[in-house]
């Protein structure tokens, strides 16, 4: 199976410590935070990866080559300009051929999921995509999901505080989807596409209650520094 990472954003929360360098390679204890990502998911046997860049593009593609010295293989899908969540997986269709089902996770995000263990919750569903979810007590501009008993999602919204699920920044998909996008180059994966696809009833939510932090922000950025070598070795 493949994993898409999305480490193309511009990442303007962070700038204040990241500078002109692309978010995914800021420092974290030596090394780049996409590298922490990489050697997780070869851990879990994920050999093969895209990451879709755009900003300073260059740089991430000059780091991690071809991923052989990583025992991986990785592939580049570059954004000449900002296409949005869902653009960015638009984008990388040529390089998802053949794949039935595939991941995506956000470029600045660190989480202990297995992508296999969502991609067989996502394939014995049947589902369109399968949203990770996290239960969040209070979170600031949140996109909150709901879910019905069967975890099912039925809806999501933007709040600015609040309680219940959040998407957790990963989610498996069936190539089906690329039939649902709209023709535009630039759009958004929650805003401007999973709406239509909440509709057939083939969204659905993968509860996680593990480990989870958002480095794209000081705040979590500083805390996944002061937990990496606990929790990532």
């Amino acid at each position: 199976m493949k994993v898409l990472i999305l480490a193309g954003g511009l990442g303007t929360r962070l700038r204040q410590i990241t500078g002109d360098q692309p978010k995914p390679m800021v420092d974290v204890n030596g090394k780049p935070f996409l590298q922490w990502q990489l050697e997780f998911l070869r851990g879990k046997g994920i050999d093969e990866v895209i990451i879709s860049v755009g900003y300073k593009a260059e740089r991430i593609i000059s780091h991690f080559g071809d991923g052989s010295k990583y025992g991986m293989k990785i592939y580049y899908s570059i954004e000449r300009k900002p296409l949005g969540t869902g653009g960015a997986i638009k984008n990388a269709r040529l390089l998802l051929k053949g794949e039935s089902d595939f991941v995506v996770m956000n470029g600045d995000t660190y989480m202990l999921l297995n992508p296999k263990d969502l991609m067989n919750y996502h394939k014995n569903r049947s589902s369109l995509v399968t949203m990770v979810v996290i239960w969040a007590e209070i979170r600031q501009k949140a996109g909150l999901v709901t879910v019905d008993g069967n975890l099912t999602v039925s809806g999501i919204k933007e709040v600015q505080e609040g309680r219940g699920f959040i998407n957790a920044g990963m989610n498996a998909f069936s190539s089906e989807i690329f039939d649902f996008m709209p023709e535009s180059e630039t759009f958004s994966l929650e805003y401007d596409l999973l709406p239509s696809l909440i509709k057939t009833g083939r969204v659905h939510a993968f509860q996680y209650s593990g480990y989870f932090r958002d480095i794209g922000t000081p705040e979590g950025y500083s805390r996944f520094l002061s937990e990496v070598s606990s929790v990532a070795g």
